[in-house]
């Protein structure tokens, strides 16, 4: 029988959404041609040829390997160009629904597996009602928690948005048999139903050299935005038992500006270093180099730049619910998850942060390789096979 998997995003040698597509894409194929099975990739038309020359890079993956491409319309490519945003993700769903429901009516397939995009709040192009084919969803989230600006509290708002997005994810979700969670959040509010835990990252540890540790290092990458709440590692830097570390602040968005005129403000600006964006190679080197990563952010799905860190010997600080919790826990490699109900969530940062630094540094995580896939896909994927065997 053949199976389907399904990646609206998928770029080889790219991070986030694209990079987890092509992770699964890659593996996939490497699966279907070790297990002898059919597999058609359903994929967006901007990537076809760059999937279709990353596949032959791999080898060997046989003629038992179909990529099946599907076009964003031409009005939303005019007004977005190549971006891979949800509209265009909307627009992209349309044809692909129609699309796997077509290979599905051959009667050959028996798994559909969407990978990207990883929210739950987008509809998926699964098909419903078909009892014969076994429907996979994710690694996908649902929003845990609302985001606020330094100082306030949510507005109503934004409650009441983060509210109706779960309640929409649990209806997206409501006919597909397998759920994959990419945080214990997702999992614990899409259950009863079927759902497995596994974070949306790939990062292997032979992809890093090793790099010197600068033992007074910290180091906070990503967008500077209120959902990662930036000012959080900031204001843990004031507690006295931190002067005599600086910290690296890797990323840029709209609160720079702010966070700068914090750190000048608080007498911060000998220790702190704006470094702006830099490509990934740098940001790792940079990661690499540190103590501890700093990752206050109230949100996440699965956090990348916590797997890398961990994939890196560099273990990391996060808070309770934000889905970056949950990479911290399965990296099992000595990092700190903070209770999100501390009634002063800074004082608890600065703690946590110190209680890392007190223990040895970690050896790098292999958590999150690619080698672990053939074991997953086998869980996933054959499933339906095993029962049958069983009986």
């Amino acid at each position: 029988m053949a199976k389907i998997i399904v990646s609206f995003a998928t770029r080889p040698g790219k991070g986030s959404e694209g990079g987890v597509g092509w992770a699964f894409v890659s593996q996939a194929a490497l699966w279907a041609v070790n297990n002898a099975e059919d597999l058609y990739v359903v994929i967006d038309q901007r990537d076809h040829d760059v999937v279709l020359k990353a596949l032959a890079g791999l080898g060997n993956v046989g003629t038992n390997v179909k990529v099946v491409p599907v076009s964003v319309p031409r009005m939303l490519l005019k007004t977005f160009g190549d971006s891979r945003n949800r509209a265009t993700y909307l627009g992209w769903s349309v044809g692909a629904r129609a699309c796997v429901a077509n290979l599905v009516d051959s009667g050959t397939v028996d798994v559909v597996h969407q990978v990207t995009f990883a929210s739950t709040s987008l509809p998926h192009v699964l098909p419903s009602g078909d009892k014969s084919v076994r429907t996979i969803w994710g690694p996908v989230m649902v929003p845990s928690a609302p985001v606020h600006s330094q100082g306030k509290r949510p507005r109503p708002i934004e409650v009441v948005g983060v509210w109706g997005l779960r309640k929409l994810g649990k209806f997206h979700a409501r006919n597909v048999d397998l759920v994959i969670a990419t945080n214990e959040f997702t999992r614990n509010w899409l259950m009863p139903r079927e759902c497995d835990l596994e974070p949306n990252i790939v990062i292997d540890v032979d992809q890093f050299p090793r790099i010197a540790v600068e033992n007074d290092l910290l180091t906070m990458s990503g967008l500077l935005i209120n959902r990662k709440r930036p000012w959080i590692a900031l204001e843990a830097l004031l507690d006295p038992r931190l002067a005599n570390y600086r910290l690296n602040i890797v990323g840029d968005g709209p609160l720079r500006p702010v966070l700068e005129g914090f750190a000048k403000r608080s007498g911060l600006v000998p220790r702190v270093n704006f470094l702006g964006v830099v490509d990934r190679e740098e940001a790792l080197r940079l990661v690499a180099a540190s103590r501890v990563l700093l990752h206050p952010a109230a949100r996440e799905g699965a956090s990348w730049a916590v797997g890398e860190a961990a994939a890196l010997g560099v273990p990391a600080v996060a808070v309770q619910g934000s889905g970056a919790d949950s990479t911290i826990r399965l990296s099992q490699n000595g990092g700190f998850v903070v209770r999100s109900d501390q009634r002063n969530l800074v004082n608890a940062f600065a703690e946590a942060i110190l209680t890392v630094l007190s223990r040895p540094r970690p050896l790098p995580s292999t958590r999150w390789s690619a080698a672990r896939f053939p074991a997953l896909f086998d869980k996933w994927w054959l499933q339906d096979d095993r029962k049958v065997e069983d009986d």
